[in-house]
């Protein structure tokens, strides 16, 4: 898990170009659960 804790207004998070689908991608192909999650601050998941 990687987390900040900085203020982020959820309408200012873009779903595309960040990588997120490609980390998605690479995450399923090892069997793994990927998540993000913007609530006090940006938060990025790999559970496997």
């Amino acid at each position: 898990m990687i987390k900040d804790n900085g203020t982020v207004k959820p309408q200012s998070i873009k779903k595309s170009g960040l990588g997120l689908a490609n980390m998605k991608s690479r995450a399923e192909k090892v069997g793994a659960e990927f998540s993000y999650d913007y609530h006090e601050g940006f938060k990025i998941e790999l559970i496997g």
